[in-house]
């Protein structure tokens, strides 16, 4: 699966919630460094479809700005309904001071 830069390093403070754009994801991606680790996550609550950009960052999770749904920031899982659909994740690394995604 091809690796495909999103920005440097820099670009992504601890915390900070940023979009992306990716390859063949519509949506975009939200990105978050999360306990000093970056994570990726398509920019997309699956419970109605509605954008994640907007939500707040806390203890591992974004939370949904329209449903208020937590979700995991490594996993994706819905950590408020276990039974909803979880929230895509994409593989992250960090190469030379820039950040990039693994996108299928």
């Amino acid at each position: 699966m091809p690796w495909h830069p999103i920005g440097p390093s820099s670009d992504f403070p601890e915390g900070v919630l940023k979009t992306a754009p990716a390859p063949g994801v519509r949506a975009g991606l939200i990105v978050v460094r999360d306990q000093g680790v970056p994570r990726a996550m398509r920019n997309e609550c699956p419970h109605a479809g509605k954008p994640l950009d907007e939500g707040e960052v806390k203890n591992g999770c974004i939370k949904c700005p329209f449903h208020g749904y937590r979700f995991n920031l490594k996993n994706g899982l819905n950590v408020d309904d276990t039974d909803e659909m979880p929230a895509k994740v994409y593989p992250v690394r960090e190469v030379g001071g820039q950040v990039e995604v693994e996108i299928p």
